[in-house]
């Protein structure tokens, strides 16, 4: 069964991860690339270097939070649309289910995160790194996974929420305190007879 949701799941979310893949591939190359076309010649002053870093160091975390949410709204998009009616119909229970789909969209965010390594390394090869920098394209990389799964994991959790489910939510948080309004009806009416007695 879960063979097959992985399947069904890869539908869903394979243009999104192609993306993800060029996009996570391309951005350290522009980095390298902005650092080799630097105002120093071959981009020596390691300043620089840290600086042009620094500032495409955010796009890594805009596409982790970007496929984070696409692989997490297309777990569930379908299932919605379908009012989790195959869901239900599964011999399954309902928490089964969502941690194979948890578990299956967890696995697909391996696939821009093999092209962000890919390219880091290629980055990390081609350019020119001045003296006293190192690069780690490996660690880059785990805190890429590392992000996007977080984000996956939030957006997971938001997206396999139902209407009702969130009714219900509501409905619990506003439970004790008409239970606590009801109590001080009570008690202060027993109160008010005591005083009366």
């Amino acid at each position: 069964m879960f063979k097959a949701l992985m399947v069904i799941q890869w539908k869903w979310t394979k243009w999104a991860a192609m993306l993800a893949t060029l996009v996570g591939f391309a951005i350290p190359i522009a980095s390298v690339q902005v650092v080799a076309s630097g105002r120093y010649s071959y981009a020596q002053e390691a300043g620089y270097v840290v600086g042009v870093m620094q500032q495409f160091a955010v796009s890594y975390a805009l596409l982790a939070a970007a496929v984070g949410l696409a692989f997490a709204v297309a777990a569930w998009s379908n299932d919605h649309k379908g009012r989790h009616i195959y869901a239900l119909s599964l011999p399954v229970s309902r928490s089964t289910y969502a941690a194979m789909r948890f578990s299956a969209g967890a696995i697909f965010l391996l696939v821009p995160t093999l092209g962000v390594l890919a390219g880091c390394v290629i980055a990390s090869i081609i350019a020119p790194i001045p003296a006293g920098l190192h690069a780690y394209p490996i660690a880059l990389t785990l805190r890429f996974l590392l992000a996007s799964g977080v984000a996956f994991a939030i957006f997971f959790a938001i997206a396999a929420s139902t209407p009702k489910t969130i009714r219900s939510a509501r409905a619990r948080q506003q439970f004790p305190l008409q239970r606590a309004r009801a109590a001080l009806r009570v008690h202060g009416a027993v109160d008010a007879c005591r005083c009366l007695a």
